[in-house]
């Protein structure tokens, strides 16, 4: 079925509908091959690129070119992608993904199962920008979509100064259990200019901790925790 582009991108289509557009299609029984402006829809799987081809004897799909892919609430943007749409298993190269709150980005992401994702010598922010203005750098990023994120030879940047170190840094991704970093930039008369980073690593029923890093004109530097039982 070819369609227009114009298609809800949270709409699950039938297990044999595949919907496709773009200003040059190639489509036959078994190989499907968009270019310009390329969208492709299959199932729970929803594909925007300059060049896209699907091969659906062998279940892989390719895609070029400013990369969007939607699976379930997970969003991936590259600069290339091969995925297989049987396993849900893959790779991109050049990309950023998005399972709310976190973006997480690196050179190479591996889609290792479908509710799995790894990503070498990557960074993770909760900021939305293209550039964001803090984020985490790790040798490991592995996140469980829904769960957790797991994140290993962590250091914490603020406009790109590091400023914390952590051998390990685990969030859950659970939507009753999510916490934000707190970021806080100010000027008074007892520190001066100042920068107070809140850092939340468990926060259940009976039990929140936070770890703390302040840094101020007047009186230097500080790090801690905290934890409220």
């Amino acid at each position: 079925d070819v369609s227009s582009s114009e298609i809800n991108f949270d709409e699950k289509l039938d297990e044999d509908t595949v919907v496709g557009n773009g200003d040059k299609i190639v489509w036959n029984e078994k190989v499907v091959h968009l270019e310009g402006k390329a969208y492709l829809k299959y199932q729970d799987i929803a594909l925007e690129a300059d060049d896209v081809w699907a091969d659906f004897d062998t279940n892989l799909l390719q895609a070029k070119g400013n990369v969007h892919l939607r699976v379930g609430n997970e969003d991936t943007y590259a600069d290339e992608l091969i995925y297989n749409l049987e396993t849900k298993k893959g790779s991109v190269k050049g990309g950023v993904m998005y399972s709310e709150p976190w973006y997480y980005q690196g050179r190479e992401i591996f889609k290792v199962e479908e509710k799995e994702s790894l990503v070498n010598s990557g960074l993770i922010s909760t900021c939305p920008l293209k550039y964001p203005h803090y984020w985490f750098e790790a040798k490991k990023i592995v996140v469980h979509i829904d769960k957790e994120l797991i994140a290993k030879d962590v250091v914490f940047k603020v406009g790109g100064v590091p400023l914390l170190y952590l051998p390990v840094y685990r969030r859950d991704l659970r939507k009753h259990k999510r916490a934000r970093i707190i970021v806080k930039i100010g000027t008074d008369s007892y520190q001066g200019h100042y920068l107070s980073i809140i850092l939340p690593v468990a926060r259940r029923k009976r039990l929140s901790a936070a770890l703390l890093f302040d840094k101020t004109q007047r009186r230097g530097t500080g790090t801690g925790g905290e934890s409220k039982y």
